[in-house]
């Protein structure tokens, strides 16, 4: 077992038969939960996994039971015969979700705090809006949420639609190298970070960026944008962003995978009760920063929720 996980539980989630055989997804609990205690369902992002003991860590030293949901074709969730982090619609992972929502909140008996990264946080936003049961969560938390493609805007114009029609013709077609491989290095201890990375679920190169999974993504961050979270929301972000070629010590401290500007201007539009808090020198995913960055993260985090949880 990868050191730092001796401390939680795996169960397999059976999810039924899709477009590509069996599928599932796996629910993780940290063992140092207690019944009692509000849960945190932490949710990835794309060509990513959960390898973050340290958030665990710092929801239990502040009171809150920690969960995290590695969704189908994710993670430890890839079966051999997947094409791994593949999806034509955003809800097909509302399933796990309903599976993993249901079953902290019964156990807690109360409302869960949905905290989602990247991809992760586009889904949540997705499933606080249309999930079965959105009515278990309390609080919704969004780190870096994936509200806009980073493209020039005549580009996403253009170009979205094309590959769409594209994936009804050739279901796996795809563009290699969708994530920008400086990001993963940045936070892998074998290059630039600190993090110890299992390639097979998270590759440097990163997975495929497939035809159907960018309509996907399009299709949903539409209907983000036309409707409504109804629940007090944090989004927290970088105060910077770019896209770089070559390394360069800027990349330790901005988000290079999504605009932040593009997140500042969606977010604001996500619902009535949105908080938005930009960390500096944070990167993509704010809770892999740099450790004095990170520590504020989680200051601000758990400052917010208890605020949120007293006013109610």
């Amino acid at each position: 077992m990868q050191k730092g996980f001796e401390n939680f539980t795996f169960q397999d989630i059976e999810l039924g038969i899709d477009y590509e055989g069996p599928v599932g997804a796996t629910l993780i609990s940290y063992k140092k939960n207690e019944n009692t205690r509000q849960p945190i369902l932490y949710i990835h992002g794309f060509s990513d996994y959960f390898y973050h003991p340290h958030l665990a860590e710092k929801a239990s030293e502040a009171g809150y039971n920690f969960f995290a949901l590695e969704l189908r074709k994710y993670g430890r969730s890839i079966q051999k015969y997947q094409h791994a982090n593949y999806c034509r619609s955003l809800y097909e992972y509302f399933p796990e979700i309903d599976f993993a929502l249901k079953k902290i909140t019964e156990v807690n008996r109360q409302k869960a705090i949905l905290l989602g990264h990247s991809n992760g946080g586009l889904i949540s936003s997705l499933y606080a809006i249309h999930g079965k049961y959105k009515n278990l969560i309390q609080l919704v938390i969004l780190n870096s949420p994936f509200l806009e493609l980073n493209l020039n805007p005549l580009v996403r114009k253009i170009a979205i639609p094309i590959l769409g029609l594209l994936s009804k013709a050739f279901p796996y077609a795809k563009v290699n190298n969708a994530v920008n491989p400086l990001y993963p290095k940045s936070i892998d201890k074998n290059y630039y970070g600190e993090w110890e990375i299992n390639h097979q679920y998270k590759p440097i190169e990163g997975f495929p960026g497939y035809f159907a999974w960018l309509k996907a993504v399009a299709i949903a961050q539409k209907s983000v944008s036309r409707n409504r979270i109804n629940f007090p929301t944090l989004v927290l972000l970088s105060s910077d962003s770019f896209i770089p070629s070559i390394w360069s010590e800027r990349i330790s401290k901005s988000d290079i995978i999504l605009n932040v500007n593009d997140i500042r201007k969606r977010a604001l539009k996500l619902g009535n009760k949105i908080t938005m808090i930009e960390i500096d020198h944070a990167i993509h995913d704010v809770f892999l920063s740099a450790k004095e960055v990170r520590e504020q993260a989680f200051v601000q985090m758990f400052r917010w929720i208890n605020e949120m949880t007293n006013s109610e």
